[in-house]
C-alpha cells in the first residue's frame, strides 16, 4: 500500500512540475487506485487459497494415516487368514488321513491275509492294503 502512496505522490509532483496535465494525473492515481484495489483482492484471493491449501494438505495427511492403518490392518488380516487356512487345511488332511487309515482298517478285518489268484501265486492282501493307504495318504501332505 506505500508503494501506491509514493507512487500517487509521484504523480502530483510530476503535475506540480508540469510535466504532465490534470487529466493525466488523474487518469494515474484512478489507475493507481485500480490496481491497489486488484491487488488487494488478489492478496486476499491468495491467502484464501493458501489457506485452502493448507486446509486440504491437513486432510490429505489424514487420509495418508488412514491409509497406513489400514494397510496394517490388512497386513494384520492376511496374516490371521493365512494361519487360519493353513490350520483349516491341516485339519482336512488330518481328517481324510484318518478316514482313510479307519477304512483300510476295517477292509483288512473283513479280508482274508492272502487271496490265490487264479494262476497259483498268493497275494499278501493286508500288505497291499497297507501299501495303498500309505500311498493315498502321503498324497495329502
Amino acid at each position: 500500500m506505500s508503494q501506491f502512496k509514493d507512487e500517487t505522490r509521484a504523480v502530483i509532483c510530476l503535475l506540480q512540475e508540469g510535466q504532465i496535465t490534470k487529466k493525466t494525473a488523474h487518469r494515474a492515481v484512478g489507475l493507481i487506485i485500480r490496481l491497489n484495489a486488484e491487488i488487494e483482492r488478489l492478496e486476499k484471493r491468495l491467502a484464501g487459497e493458501k489457506h485452502a491449501l493448507f486446509e486440504q494438505q491437513a486432510y490429505t495427511a489424514k487420509l495418508q494415516a488412514e491409509i497406513e492403518r489400514l494397510e496394517a490392518y490388512n497386513a494384520n488380516l492376511e496374516a490371521a487368514n493365512s494361519h487360519i487356512s493353513n490350520t483349516l487345511w491341516d485339519e482336512v488332511v488330518n481328517a481324510k488321513t484318518e478316514a482313510i487309515k479307519e477304512f483300510a482298517q476295517l477292509v483288512k478285518e473283513h479280508l482274508d491275509d492272502f487271496y490265490h489268484t487264479d494262476d497259483g501265486s498268493l497275494l499278501d492282501t493286508v500288505s497291499m492294503v497297507d501299501l495303498l493307504v500309505k500311498e493315498m495318504t502321503e498324497d495329502q501332505k
